[in-house]
């Protein structure tokens, strides 16, 4: 007879592994990282940093971040690839995919170091069209009413049909529909909330709402109320493809909508950091600046300075295009995702990242992004808005389908008022992950 015992298993794990197929949107509350591939599964991820890892030298700006991913729950409700997931506060996690399925997910923290968090599916979304195969392709989130108040949300989508159409959600109620738009046909890639909250509940609630389609233009629609169709921009611009002389406002219903030319095709990629000052001019016009930038198709990167002046007394927002440029062949593939990383000089300078699918990791400095340009600022380099490339670094994460910055403030949202914005920590989502530093 022969006994044979053991304390351990013979093998070990080298490093665990994530998803089964290529990811596709990540979003980052602080703590913890969600990522959602085409395997239809969502991850959470509990970042544990290290020491950090030195890429080209200690002078090089941008450096991958040493760490390990420890993977605290997984969720399998999706039945078609994930679109976009966005974190509220490491209490509410939504997600958006194929079908036009949308779900709310509540969070809860556990005493347990095996599995720190419960999760439920606390919604299905259920106002789906007659055919219901359309793609949630981007959405937004606004808490309403107060932390002191029941969660209260809305939330705005954007579909590849081309429309838009915002709810308000909260547990008790489920989806309450405030309004639709569409705009000309194209598909919607991106979508972020600009502002037109009320204080007073979500009965007057109607968002302004800045989207990005695949033909290459950036819209912004002021409130959702009725559900029109909005025709094609006639822009004035060059044969070449450069940017157009101008922008062109509309107007439908008393709503505004402005509309702007900045890629010359799809928009894949999208942040935008709504800048707080203290200048008296801008407090007595209540005019709010946003700085977006875009990566697209074209393997460009976009940079618009957008601002929105609400006069004492009037009814409306208006919103008005400062200044934009472009970075032509800013990667060698597709740029799948951009972030800005905070600010510089009293918030007059940008640090942003981008990945590709050339398996790239730039850092650019926008220099001056809130300058409006004209002619007579043009002779002056000193007050134009420059876009400079600050690091090139190959990554090793191929089919980049996402970048998310990693800020500590749990609550952000993705806007930030200054300089503060974090360490500085990106994570780059696609076949694996990437946590780099700037």
């Amino acid at each position: 007879m022969h006994i044979f015992s053991q304390t351990r298993s013979q093998a070990r794990t080298v490093k665990p592994g994530s998803h089964g197929r290529e990811i596709r949107a990540v979003s980052s509350s602080g703590r913890f990282t969600a990522t959602a591939a085409e395997d239809t599964v969502i991850r959470i991820h509990e970042y544990v940093p290290t020491l950090p890892l030195t890429v080209g030298g200690d002078k090089t700006p941008a450096r991958k971040s040493g760490g390990v991913f420890r993977c605290v729950a997984s969720i399998e409700k999706h039945a078609t690839g994930i679109q976009a997931v966005r974190w509220h506060r490491n209490e509410y996690l939504f997600s958006s995919g194929g079908n036009e399925e949308f779900f709310v997910w509540r969070v809860n923290r556990i005493d347990s170091d095996v599995c720190p968090l419960g999760i439920a599916c606390e919604a299905v979304f259920q106002d789906k069209s007659e055919v219901g195969d359309l793609r949630i392709m981007d959405f937004d989130i606004e808490p309403l009413g107060g932390e002191t108040q029941q969660f209260r949300f809305c939330i705005t989508m954007a579909l590849s049909n081309s429309a838009i159409q915002s709810y308000v959600y909260s547990r008790d109620e489920g989806f309450r529909l405030l309004g639709r738009r569409h705009y000309t046909g194209a598909c919607l890639m991106q979508l972020r909330h600009l502002g037109g909250f009320s204080d007073h509940g979500d009965h007057t609630a109607q968002p302004h709402v800045l989207t990005a389609a695949t033909d290459g233009h950036l819209a912004v629609f002021v409130g959702l109320q009725s559900d029109l169709a909005i025709e094609p921009a006639k822009l004035d611009e060059a044969a070449s493809g450069d940017l157009p002389k101008k922008d062109v406002p509309e107007q439908a219903n008393g709503q505004g909508t402005l509309i702007t030319k900045l890629h010359q095709s799809g928009i894949k990629s999208l942040d935008m950091l709504e800048h707080y000052t203290s200048s008296s001019i801008e407090a007595s016009t209540g005019s709010r600046s946003y700085l977006v930038v875009t990566g697209g198709d074209d393997n460009a990167i976009g940079v618009l300075h957008l601002c929105s002046t609400a006069a004492t007394g009037a009814a409306t927002t208006s919103y008005t295009v400062r200044s934009k440029s472009i970075v032509r062949s800013a990667h060698a593939a597709a740029v799948t995702g951009i972030g800005i990383a905070r600010l510089e000089r009293g918030g007059r300078d940008a640090v942003v990242v981008s990945t590709g699918n050339d398996q790239r990791v730039k850092t650019w400095r926008v220099v001056n992004w809130q300058q409006q340009q004209n002619q007579s600022q043009a002779a002056s380099t000193d007050t134009v808005t420059r876009v400079e490339l600050v690091a090139d670094e190959y990554s090793g994460v191929a089919d980049a389908g996402d970048l998310e910055i990693m800020r500590a403030d749990e609550g952000s949202g993705g806007r930030d008022d200054g300089e503060a914005s974090g360490d500085g920590k990106f994570l780059v989502g696609g076949v694996g992950m990437e946590v780099w530093r700037v």
